[in-house]
């Protein structure tokens, strides 16, 4: 299913001075990334159902295969990753799927440089990565872009001892699952499904 959704977003990268962590993110996508399969993890296709209808975020959306298939699913969706590789990678997919995925370049922790909010946001391996202060940035962020009563989708490869803030989250269920690797491997992942409550965001 075609989703027409063409939101004209014109956002200015914005990338903490890390140059030398995104030349290796772009050579590894260049070269083949472990973690870049052609379909969607297996926690999105399973969770899907327990997120909002209508306009989603893919926070890290690598070369695309989650945001494609979200898109397929009915959901209006723009992708942000730090890699211009995956974004490259990620607009070749959805123009060759004719799907109208909005795909930007941006770090995780200024995704509230998009303007706008969303009623869903999928993270998929990206809190984890984070360093300790960026994730309070991050966490900052995405109370930002989700409207009260939205619902957020994490994945992690690390149990979430680190939690998202409970001020402004409501977990609704966290379970283990897995990331798929390519050559049919996996890593144990846990899963998560926050609602935003209805609070003032995050400052």
């Amino acid at each position: 299913m075609r989703v027409e959704c063409s939101i004209g977003i014109k956002v200015r990268p914005f990338i903490r001075d890390q140059t030398r962590e995104i030349n290796e993110l772009n050579r590894v996508y260049q070269e083949g990334a472990v973690w870049d399969i052609n379909y969607p993890q297996p926690a999105v296709s399973i969770w899907k159902k327990s997120l909002r209808s209508g306009s989603l975020l893919d926070v890290g959306c690598g070369s695309g295969t989650n945001a494609l298939f979200l898109a397929n699913s009915g959901f209006c969706v723009t992708g942000i990753d730090v890699s211009m590789v995956a974004i490259q990678l990620a607009r070749q997919r959805a123009q060759l799927a004719s799907q109208d995925i909005q795909f930007q370049l941006m770090a995780a922790s200024h995704i509230e440089l998009i303007g706008r909010v969303f009623d869903s946001v999928v993270e998929s391996a990206v809190y984890h990565m984070l360093k300790v202060q960026e994730r309070k940035i991050y966490n900052r962020a995405l109370s930002k872009v989700l409207r009260a009563g939205g619902r957020l989708l994490s994945i992690s490869l690390r149990p979430h001892h680190e939690r998202f803030d409970d001020r402004v989250w409501k977990m609704i269920s966290q379970k283990q699952g897995k990331y798929d690797l390519t050559g049919a491997r996996s890593e144990r992942a846990w899963v998560s499904i926050y609602e935003k409550r209805d609070l003032p965001t995050l400052h």
